[in-house]
């Protein structure tokens, strides 16, 4: 990777290796992430993701410096030990988009260089297709002699183009508004009461119960069965919790729930950011699964997201076929395993590898519990 003799002499590369160094790096990656209107890279997500997930001395931040001023940023822990494996952090478990923070290309380049001298297997979830991150990543992980292996993954989303009224009528079809009407036909004639919106916005002192009514609901739906709620991961929790705490001053939490009576039978747990609506986790009770309350309520969501000025809808998560049903867009990921061409690196590859085939065995049979 070439870099003009300027740029060789002013940048220096650094590591935080221990948590409590983080705080250290926060005015300059505050000033990072809002090149990237996205809340995934920001220090609050990063941070309750390392106290959440990660070792105290598991962390492993590089950073690059160019006359005094922090320019780039990778957020790294530990994922395995022996071989060891490093990945953005808390990206294996969120399973959400991961990305790295940088002012300029040369700055971007020079982290990359400092992340390939440690020499390690490396994982890196949900990156940019399109841009410099993953071309830079791949051109360098061939000339450090890495074997790369690589998965395109699609993420539906909403792309406000006019108004709700024209996206209802141009996007959704008369049979689609049709259905939705008959589901709610359903739950009137299950409880004798309308269907209803409630939305919450959530403040320092009602986040955490808001949070536990949605994780309530999110348990007793298919994800219940499966123990892939959040209630069954304390980790998770954890960090939605933390996350919560350490945006408060800025973030704008929304809880949407969908109610039948003063019963809430389904809801979601989103932020609004850089004027976009992400949605972090869904869910709804089994119980009312035969009006399909998930989706009336995203319905309602997406309306709401229109309604209030939002430049797009962020699904997150995977695609799933029913989010769909509003998609008008996709963003393209790519994700990395990269390994050195040395025995360490087969022995990381063979260990990941294993442990890939047992997570899709286990998430058919989730699908098929579910089904």
């Amino acid at each position: 990777m070439l870099m003009d003799k300027k740029s060789r002499l002013t940048m220096k590369s650094g590591v935080l290796t221990h948590i409590e160094q983080l705080p250290g790096l926060k005015n300059s990656w505050r000033e990072l992430e809002h090149r990237f209107n996205t809340p995934l890279l920001t220090f609050e997500w990063f941070s309750a993701a390392a106290e959440s997930f990660s070792h105290p001395d598991e962390i492993e931040i590089h950073f690059v410096e160019d006359e005094g001023k922090v320019t780039a940023i990778a957020p790294l822990g530990k994922k395995a030990s022996f071989p060891t494996l490093s990945e953005l952090i808390g990206s294996s478990i969120l399973c959400e988009p991961g990305g790295f923070l940088y002012s300029s290309l040369p700055a971007f380049q020079s982290l990359l260089n400092s992340i390939f001298e440690s020499n390690q297997s490396l994982f890196f979830k949900g990156l940019p297709l399109e841009g410099p991150e993953s071309t830079q990543l791949l051109e360098l992980a061939d000339k450090e002699s890495y074997r790369i292996y690589q998965q395109i993954e699609k993420i539906p989303k909403v792309e406000m183009q006019g108004n709700w009224d024209e996206f209802e009528s141009q996007h959704l079809s008369s049979s689609r508004r049709s259905s939705f009407r008959r589901l709610h036909k359903k739950a009137v004639q299950h409880n004798r009461l309308p269907l209803t919106l409630e939305i919450v916005p959530a403040t320092p002192e009602t986040f955490d119960s808001l949070l536990l009514d949605f994780i309530e609901i999110e348990a007793e739906s298919w994800k219940g069965r499966t123990r892939t709620a959040v209630l069954y991961h304390t980790t998770t929790h954890h960090f939605f919790r933390t996350y919560g705490k350490k945006r408060h001053e800025e973030g704008e939490f929304l809880f949407f729930f969908l109610k039948s009576g003063d019963k809430r039978v389904a809801g979601q747990f989103t932020e609004v950011y850089a004027n976009r609506l992400w949605i972090y986790k869904i869910g709804h009770r089994e119980g009312w699964q035969f009006c399909s309350p998930g989706i009336l309520l995203m319905n309602e969501v997406v309306k709401f997201s229109f309604l209030s000025g939002h430049t797009s809808c962020e699904f997150l998560g995977s695609n799933e076929r029913w989010l769909h049903i509003w998609a008008n867009a996709i963003d393209y990921r790519l994700t990395l395993w990269m390994y050195p061409k040395t025995w360490i690196g087969k022995v990381g590859r063979a260990r990941d590898l294993a442990r890939q085939l047992w997570h899709n065995g286990s998430h058919i049979a989730a699908e098929i519990l579910h089904r």
